[in-house]
């Protein structure tokens, strides 16, 4: 289904394990939950993501983003 929806707009991810892994490649923002698998994977294998713990978080993050972004 990513693979689908990739190339039409950004694609933010929101995940905590190991189903999460085959959604990085199509993710333009990555959140990985504090404390869980996605997390880990994504340290160990220097991937960029934002850890979180709730979705007050990722709500944050993404304003974040798309500030700092040129997306419009």
């Amino acid at each position: 289904m990513l693979e689908k929806i990739s190339g039409e707009g950004p694609v933010v991810y929101i995940g905590d394990g190991t189903s999460d892994l085959s959604a990085i490649p199509f993710a333009e923002l990555l959140f990985a939950r504090r404390g869980r698998y996605l997390e880990a994977y994504c340290r160990e294998n220097k991937i960029p993501f934002i850890p979180y713990s709730d979705f007050a978080e990722v709500r944050t993050g993404i304003a974040q983003w798309l500030d700092d972004s040129s997306i419009e």
